[in-house]
């Protein structure tokens, strides 16, 4: 049986979770008929309703600007997000979601909740969040997630 070194198993445990996240949407996404990456624009708002520009999108979600544009187009068309212009700056534009949007919304925050609970139920997530949190400061500090 192949064995990866612990360094490659943590790049592969982590794409392990990355796969099974994104099937276990697959129905859900089916149902509703959002794309993977309408989906993943829905939650992101959801979970993140001060970070409402485009631009908060495309750099947090590595999505490309084309992609969430695209993607933005669809979901104002289909009445699940409205485009409002900044009052501070009238070249920025925020995203809310619509009523009809938040019922999707709040449906896919809990499947994604659900989600966690059955993988992660005998996890220390104090630990997790602890080393988590430590490897992303390490990848700061390393510069590795700076746009080029």
């Amino acid at each position: 049986m192949y064995k990866p070194a612990r360094d490659e198993y943590v790049l592969l445990a982590l794409g392990k979770l990355r796969r099974a996240y994104y099937q276990s949407f697959v129905s859900f996404c089916d149902k509703t008929s959002l794309t993977q990456t309408e989906l993943r624009i829905l939650l992101f708002l959801y979970n993140n309703p001060a970070q409402n520009r485009a631009a908060d999108i495309a750099e947090a979600k590595w999505i490309s600007k084309s992609n969430v544009s695209t993607a933005v187009n669809t979901m104002v068309n289909n009445g699940l997000l409205l485009r409002n212009p900044d009052p501070e700056s009238r070249r920025t534009i925020r995203l809310s979601i619509t009523d009809e949007g938040l019922v999707l919304a709040r449906e896919a925050a809990e499947h994604q909740r659900a989600f966690f609970c059955r993988i992660l139920h005998d996890v220390d997530m104090s630990a997790i969040e602890g080393i988590l949190c430590k490897i992303a400061a390490n990848i700061d500090s390393a510069g590795f997630d700076k746009k080029s």
